[in-house]
């Protein structure tokens, strides 16, 4: 949309707390037309065009100027007025200190096991950095890796135990039993791996991994983020993705069929339910997202909507994202973009964790308080500040924008009038 070409001035983007990206995208298009009406209208009056390529009025003219200047004022003073009111209140007690972890694991399609330890030791070796780096005083509450980057080859498995295994496994029921303890055992090897580099309180981790969900002898995968307690790290909980990506994660109509969904090398995903929601030890709320999920408001919204229904409403958003398939190119970029304009959306801080990158920390009015470059490895030390202000967008959502699309069949229904009339 044209309101990610804005996110490089956050005053221009306070519009979508209250409209969305949509509003935002508006207010560029409405500008631009404004812009172009005085052109036409400066050229003819000079002379510089013919009088048939201008129509309407100046007065017209002046209020649709007026207008628009207006709401960019008004995004402006509003985004003035509240960076005023944070200086004031400094020092802000931050939510928490939250590790976000970059590097760069090599994903490729017809990687092997050996790929994936390799990718798994550079995350484990990245965070051991970022422990060392922190002073004795400064306590970590949680450390978060990206998208799919914990399985090492190995996903979780979560069994109900119950008789029977998967025909996918093709296997005896106490051959499953072996690997349901191998797959516990190289679990808790790697949080030890983790964890040996912290010293006093522990993190909670937020990391990316494949989880293989076996309920009565049925299997369902999913892309998935494990959220896991130090005090108790077998009760891991996890959210599951619930917008999967189209080509990437499933394929139209031959999604259905998944032997034929086999040949073409790709494992079949199913889609999370439920929305999650988990406390760090400071008290503060977060809400996960996975890989494109952040790029679409309505997702976002929905996820935070869900989460009010069974707790507390998130903190801060935490989107965990793989973004080594494009390696480093402009799409990055475009990622962060919609990254920003979802902390504004819905006033809360957004802090993103992307194998290859771009990973960053954004605060709730839309600035990026720190991020790293594509393919560089390294962390960040987020503090976010609360915000949770109120936005019109978070209660209605896009309606505003429904009805707009609404009223832009107009044109299409009054020629389809008149040409059926006219064949009468």
């Amino acid at each position: 949309m044209l309101a990610h070409s804005q996110t490089p001035w956050p005053g221009m983007l306070q519009i979508a707390s209250q409209f969305g990206a949509y509003g935002v995208s508006f207010m560029v298009m409405m500008l631009s037309a404004v812009g172009y009406q005085w052109i036409q209208a400066i050229g003819v009056h000079y002379r510089w065009l013919p009088p048939e390529q201008t129509k309407g009025n100046w007065a017209v003219r002046l209020v649709h100027a007026f207008v628009i200047l207006a709401v960019v004022f008004a995004s402006l003073v509003y985004d003035r007025s509240y960076q005023a009111w944070i200086d004031s209140q400094k020092p802000i007690k931050p939510l928490g200190r939250i590790l976000l972890i970059q590097e760069n694991m090599p994903t490729i399609f017809d990687g092997d096991f050996s790929d994936s330890q390799i990718g798994w030791q550079r995350y484990e070796q990245q965070t051991s950095l970022a422990a060392k780096s922190l002073g004795p005083q400064e306590r970590v509450d949680l450390v978060v890796w990206p998208e799919s980057t914990f399985n090492g080859g190995i996903p979780r498995l979560d069994w109900d135990q119950s008789p029977g295994v998967p025909p996918e496994f093709e296997e005896s029921e106490s051959e499953f039993e072996y690997r349901f303890s191998k797959i516990n055992s190289n679990h808790q090897l790697k949080l030890n791996r983790i964890f040996d580099s912290f010293s006093g309180q522990l993190p909670f981790l937020l990391v990316g991994s494949d989880v293989l969900k076996v309920r009565r002898g049925k299997l369902e995968r999913y892309n998935s983020a494990l959220w896991i307690n130090p005090d108790e790290p077998n009760a891991v909980d996890y959210y599951a993705k619930g917008h999967l990506v189209m080509f990437g994660e499933y394929i139209p109509v031959i999604s259905w069929f998944p032997k034929l969904l086999a040949a073409f090398g790709m494992g079949q995903l199913a889609s999370g339910a439920t929305a999650a929601n988990w406390h760090l030890p400071s008290g503060a709320v977060v809400s996960p997202t996975i890989c494109f999920e952040n790029v679409l408001p309505h997702v976002v919204r929905s996820r935070i909507v869900a989460s009010k229904s069974f707790g507390d409403p998130p903190d801060i958003l935490i989107n965990i994202t793989n973004d080594g398939w494009f390696r480093g190119s402009s799409i990055l970029n475009h990622h962060l973009a919609n990254g920003v304009l979802a902390a504004v959306e819905n006033r809360r801080p957004m802090l993103i964790a992307a194998n290859n990158g771009i990973s960053a920390w954004i605060d709730g009015t839309g600035r990026v308080q720190r991020a790293l470059a594509p393919l560089e490895a390294g962390f960040i030390s987020a503090e976010p500040i609360p915000d949770g202000r109120w936005g019109l967008w978070q209660s209605i959502g896009d309606w505003p924008a429904r009805i707009l699309a609404l009223f832009a069949f107009a044109p299409a229904i009054e020629w389809l009038s008149r040409r059926f009339l006219k064949r009468r």
